[in-house]
């Protein structure tokens, strides 16, 4: 594979694919890879014109499940338990995902698989790269002194954006509990919509990579790393601190982020974002898309954080009962390169929008309506002054060291006292139930038409 147009991570990913064929390790195995599709795809490529049997790739995402296509290269997407149905011994799994690779080797380890036998990790973290990284973070941080001046206090944030709302919510009770005046938020994209919104003055991007290099920072000097505050302190990076006492059955979502990032007591109080309120732009949306003010019911059927997730016909039925009672229809999706894909407007009738984070207030007041999966957008959102209906799946047996998408641990009613909305619980084990969903759809239907 040539090298043109990788940056540093796709070149060493590359070269370690060729170790493996190799040493001989991948033949005679049907190969799958786990990992983003834009970043695979290339590589899945690769191994065939070797004569490899490639079987496609592996994602948590069900929905996703089914034949695919990528710039003419067609291939399968296969769900997890279609997956675990194949023999180890003759499958070889690839991982290669530079923001989830140790969640998705921690979920395949579970699982049985071995690394070096059955499972590869593609740019796993040598010890040589470490000592990299932490060469790399302490360049960082003195850019920032820098730049910001030497009593500069970063705040390193991470993850999707329900987290970085959290993050940012109780930075000035830190701050005062601290005495610090002078701070920079540091994170991703998300970080950067979160943090504008909150009126937050100094905000620097970084990409995975360097928030990786930091976190190492931490691991090799620890409390000695002054004036920097990891905020994902549980982050699949660390080899300490995962979640098994952020999910504790006995927390809420809310307090992990009082307790657990910030050491704050009870009595601290989330701080609003400054959101820039404009009717008139508003307004202009509703008029060009032909929606009805207070009567448009927006809906939000995408949460990456959740992998339960009700079909498409449930989501058909209901805008279809909704438009049918007169309301006007309109589906939030992300038009962002990482998302434009799998966000897709998929019911007649319905307007597509893409409303900004800062003008989702405005958006959600004039529609009157908002019913959707239980995601980040939500926490952002969680006062609006709209009827709400939020859907979380049924979670009965948790895994409580990975992930939680309950409604007893992500009630918007529970860590922000969120009034006029509806939260709805449903059957996991039953998504191929149709009659099940027909009866989910009704019944929220009901609640709207009342």
């Amino acid at each position: 594979m040539s090298g043109d147009g990788m940056n540093r991570i796709e070149k060493g990913a590359a070269a370690e694919l060729h170790e493996l064929i190799e040493n001989g390790v991948l033949k005679g195995r049907k190969i799958f890879f786990m990992g983003n599709i834009v970043n695979v795809y290339k590589f899945m490529q690769e191994l065939e014109t070797e004569c490899y049997s490639v079987c496609g790739m592996v994602d948590n995402d069900t929905k996703k499940a089914g034949r695919y296509d990528i710039e003419g290269y067609e291939f399968e997407i296969h769900d997890p338990m279609d997956f675990f149905a194949f023999s180890k011994e003759e499958i070889a799994l690839i991982i290669y995902s530079e923001r989830f690779w140790c969640e998705m080797r921690e979920q395949m380890i579970r699982e049985g698989y071995q690394e070096g036998i059955n499972l590869f990790i593609l740019e796993g973290v040598s010890e040589q790269k470490k000592i990299a990284y932490i060469k790399k973070a302490w360049d960082i941080l003195e850019e920032y002194k820098q730049k910001y001046g030497e009593d500069v206090f970063c705040y390193l944030f991470y993850g999707p954006i329900g987290d970085n709302y959290l993050f940012a919510g109780y930075i000035e009770e830190y701050n005062r509990k601290h005495g610090i005046t002078n701070f920079v938020c540091i994170g991703t994209g998300a970080t950067r919509k979160i943090c504008e919104i909150y009126g937050f003055g100094q905000i620097d991007t970084l990409d995975r990579e360097s928030i990786v290099a930091i976190e190492y920072l931490y691991m090799f000097l620890g409390d000695s790393l002054k004036n920097v505050h990891i905020l994902p302190i549980w982050d699949w990076a660390f080899h300490f601190n995962r979640d098994c006492m952020r999910l504790n059955p006995r927390f809420s979502f809310m307090d992990t982020y009082i307790y657990y990032t910030y050491g704050l007591d009870d009595k601290s109080v989330l701080n609003p974002p400054k959101f820039d309120y404009d009717l008139e732009m508003v307004a202009s949306v509703f008029s060009d898309k032909h929606l009805i003010p207070k009567k448009t019911v927006v809906l939000s059927p995408f949460a990456y954080s959740i992998p339960f997730q009700p079909p498409e016909s449930f989501w058909k039925r209901l805008g279809k009962g909704l438009l049918d009672n007169g309301y006007s229809l309109a589906i939030n999706v992300d038009p962002s390169p990482m998302h434009e894909k799998d966000e897709q407007n998929f019911i007649e009738g319905a307007q597509t929008v893409s409303f900004l984070l800062k003008e989702g207030m405005d958006f959600l007041k004039m529609a009157g309506y908002f019913i959707g999966m239980r995601s980040g957008l939500c926490d952002v959102l969680w006062n609006a002054e709209c009827k709400k209906i939020i859907l979380y799946p049924a979670v009965r047996e948790i895994d409580y060291e990975r992930h939680r998408c309950d409604m007893q641990f992500g009630s918007l009613e529970i860590m922000y006292g969120a009034r006029d909305v509806r939260e709805i619980e449903f059957d996991i084990k039953r998504k191929e139930d149709t009659l099940y969903w027909n009866n989910v759809a009704d019944d929220i239907l009901k609640g709207v038409l009342g």
